[in-house]
């Protein structure tokens, strides 16, 4: 080791035998009492190179194999780890105060999810859709007490109003008339609205949309001869069946038939039918105005509830309510299911 001076050099050279080239030389001092102690060690430069390249290689080709891997099962244990919470969520977003027909609730939480995570919010969940449902249900009780009790007296006015309209035929008697009636109607329409919210509308059944028209219809027939209206049935598509419940599609037929008969002065006619296209099947009523131009006369303000009760309704049954205005005046109304998604 003599020849590497001076220390302070990091690369010595051998010119001679078979080891002849760049070295690279480390070398430690310990200083004792006999002097100075040096220990010196010497690489090869191409022999570091090829250590290099061989420990890149064995730590490299591993790491790129093994990464993607790694990678690939982390993220399916990150999948597989979330996919409770991902179900909880979708059930959270789902989750309506329904009730099956006997008034028990349809759809909670707790009866399916048992994860121990959860246990908290399921149940403050659960606890709060309960006093949703009790909340809703006292609502619909006192709605429906309220419209049964106003019944009889406002029945006793209507009919002291029309009494008195006939004895004493003056502006205000009349007025009184109409008010009375009005309320009355009003009335019909909370009970209505109290009915379609009834857990017995959760009960379906194949109806056939012809005969369920022609039953509804019959039973409007008197309104429309008193109001001077003419109905039409036609008698295309007769075998068209829907799964629904009959109570709450005979409700929203009759409302959008009695609307069309409120909406339209005397000597209109308004036409029914079952429709069918490649998306949609339903219930169609179009009304044909006989003054397109009129404007609507006091008996035909409308109360304000008719087709919000229809839409609701329809909701319920998983259908839409559909209106479109005619250029040359009334409207067509239409009751409207999807053909690969039908109430079950």
């Amino acid at each position: 080791l003599a020849w590497i001076e001076p220390l302070s050099k990091r690369y010595v050279f051998q010119g001679q035998g078979h080891h002849a080239g760049a070295w690279r030389a480390y070398v430690v001092e310990q200083n004792t009492a006999q002097g100075v102690d040096r220990l010196a060690v010497l690489m090869l430069m191409e022999h570091r190179m090829e250590l290099g390249n061989d420990m890149a290689k064995h730590m490299l080709y591993p790491a790129l194999f093994a990464l993607p891997l790694s990678i690939g099962l982390l993220m399916l244990a990150l999948h597989r780890g979330l996919r409770p919470l991902h179900k909880l969520s979708h059930d959270i977003a789902m989750l309506g105060g329904q009730t099956d027909p006997s008034g028990q609730p349809k759809q909670r939480l707790a009866r399916q999810h048992s994860f121990s995570e959860f246990d908290s919010t399921v149940t403050a969940l659960d606890a709060l859709m309960d006093r949703l449902d009790a909340q809703l249900s006292r609502e619909k009780a006192f709605a429906s007490d309220v419209a049964h009790e106003l019944r009889t007296p406002l029945a006793s006015m209507s009919m002291h109003a029309s009494r008195l309209a006939r004895i004493n035929p003056s502006p205000d008697a009349s007025a009184l008339e109409q008010d009375a009636l009005r309320a009355g109607a009003i009335l019909k329409q909370l009970v209505t609205l109290v009915r379609a919210e009834s857990p017995q509308l959760q009960e379906h059944e194949t109806l056939h949309l012809h005969k369920l028209l022609a039953h509804v219809m019959a039973d409007v027939g008197q309104i429309a001869l008193e109001s001077g209206h003419t109905l039409e049935l036609l008698e295309d598509h007769q075998d068209i069946t829907i799964v629904a419940n009959a109570m709450a599609l005979e409700l929203a037929f009759s409302n959008v038939l009695r609307n069309a008969l409120l909406h339209t002065p005397r000597g209109s006619r308004v036409v029914v039918s079952v429709f069918v296209s490649e998306s949609q099947r339903g219930i169609e009523v179009e009304d044909w105005p006989s003054e397109p131009l009129a404007k609507p006369s006091r008996r035909s303000d409308g109360l304000g509830l008719g087709l919000y009760l229809v839409e609701r309704l329809m909701r319920s049954q998983k259908g839409q309510l559909c209106i479109k205005h005619k250029v040359q005046g009334g409207r067509i109304v239409g009751l409207a299911w999807s053909i690969n998604a039908s109430p079950q």
